[in-house]
């Protein structure tokens, strides 16, 4: 049985790993093969994420009508390039010799993807938030419009889509007027396959003492405003340590100038108790995420949970996170225990934060002694529910 995986975006963040996961679950599969269908640099982070001689990799070019002027300052939320007269369309229009040929066509990332209606019914879309929908004031209004449009023709196509949350699906029947059974709801994993050794980061002098870990980029809901301004208000000993897209806070317009500006008026100064260290290789990041004091989760929304938070509990690592649907679900399901605070509420952290530190043997143990009693959830187990709707043998 042929299974082709088309992906034009080959999201840099946990898309991409999510997809990486399943393939390498998939791969193990007898009578099944694989083939992904992608293109530039989407094509080259698969080709490096992947273990050469699993899956075969075919570069076939998307009829793309989006253009990207270089030099375009960063919108709000991130750099989503400029609409020109050229290019009027966020989304990748996927050309009908990706999905021809194949037994069924996956879509591990379906936003920013239409694929033709003829051919809609053999395929299967993993559709991951509703955030660009969601954070309407936040985004381009041609691109809030666009990926809109693209998920309003999934929904009423004939492909079928899969979802890592109930709260997702709440979204759309709300956003969309979705019935719940018109998606499948397959949670996520966390435990992913083990990264090289530690390495630690280059510039870091804060290591061998304790830091307080965020693993977010910084589009605007990961809510940076309220954890820098909570921790400020914590005034706490340990420094802030950033991680992800964006997170260097560096340039003189955009997000990550005033978020900058931000922290030094709350009196976090970047390279004294604040340091940015951008987007880190798996060996470099697990390395922080190990030794850091506590992991910090501000986040507004997200479609499946949070994968840094599920690995800090895999790790022993006390959490603090904004109390949202999608993360108490995450939890119900896990098992995991973490301090909540309200994400609009940044004198809530800065409590949560006071709270850790005046017990912080105690929560630090319990953090450990709960790894246990967690409810694990393998990517064999993800790909087993995925091969039940894909059809795979």
């Amino acid at each position: 049985m042929r299974l082709r995986v088309v992906d034009y975006v080959g999201n840099a963040g946990g898309g991409l790993r999510f997809a990486a996961e399943l393939l390498r679950a998939f791969a193990g599969r007898p009578g099944l093969e694989l083939e992904l269908v992608s293109h530039g640099e989407a094509l080259a982070r698969y080709r490096a994420a992947l273990p050469p001689g699993q899956v075969a990799l075919r570069d076939l070019p998307h009829r793309n009508r989006w253009t990207t002027a270089p030099n375009w300052p960063r919108w709000p939320m991130r750099r989503f390039g400029k609409l020109t007269r050229r290019g009027t369309s966020y989304h990748f229009d996927v050309p009908a010799a990706a999905l021809e040929g194949a037994d069924v066509v996956w879509l591990p990332w379906i936003h920013r993807h239409r694929v033709p209606r003829r051919l809609a019914g053999r395929v299967v879309g993993s559709l991951h938030d509703l955030i660009l929908v969601e954070f309407k004031a936040h985004v381009p209004g041609r691109v809030w419009k666009d990926e809109r449009e693209t998920l309003r023709r999934w929904l009423r196509g004939g492909a079928r889509i899969v979802v890592s949350s109930r709260t997702t699906v709440a979204g759309l029947g709300r956003l969309f007027g979705m019935a719940p059974e018109r998606a499948a709801v397959i949670p996520l994993s966390g435990l992913h396959r083990a990264p090289p050794p530690d390495r630690a980061p280059a510039g870091a002098p804060f290591l061998g003492a304790p830091y307080l870990l965020c693993p977010a980029n910084l589009h605007v809901h990961k809510n940076h405003e309220t954890l820098l301004d909570g921790v400020g208000a914590w005034a706490g000993p340990h420094p802030l340590v950033l991680t992800g897209d964006g997170t260097r806070l560096e340039g003189e317009r955009g997000r990550g100038p005033r978020l900058r500006e931000r922290a030094v008026a709350r009196g976090l100064l970047p390279g004294r108790n604040l340091f940015g260290m951008g987007h880190l290789p798996d060996e470099e990041y697990f390395h922080l995420l190990r030794h850091c004091w506590a992991l910090v989760m501000p986040t507004r929304a997200e479609g499946g949970g949070s994968f840094p938070v599920l690995e800090a509990l895999l790790a022993g690592v006390p959490v603090i996170c904004s109390d949202i649907p999608v993360m108490r679900e995450m939890l119900g399901w896990s098992g995991g225990e973490v301090l909540w605070f309200h994400p609009d509420r940044p004198e809530e952290l800065a409590e949560r934060l006071r709270e850790l530190e005046a017990g912080y043997p105690r929560l630090r143990r319990r953090a450990a002694e709960q790894v246990a009693s967690l409810r694990r959830r393998t990517w064999d187990d993800v790909a087993a529910d995925y091969a039940r709707v894909l059809g795979l043998p």
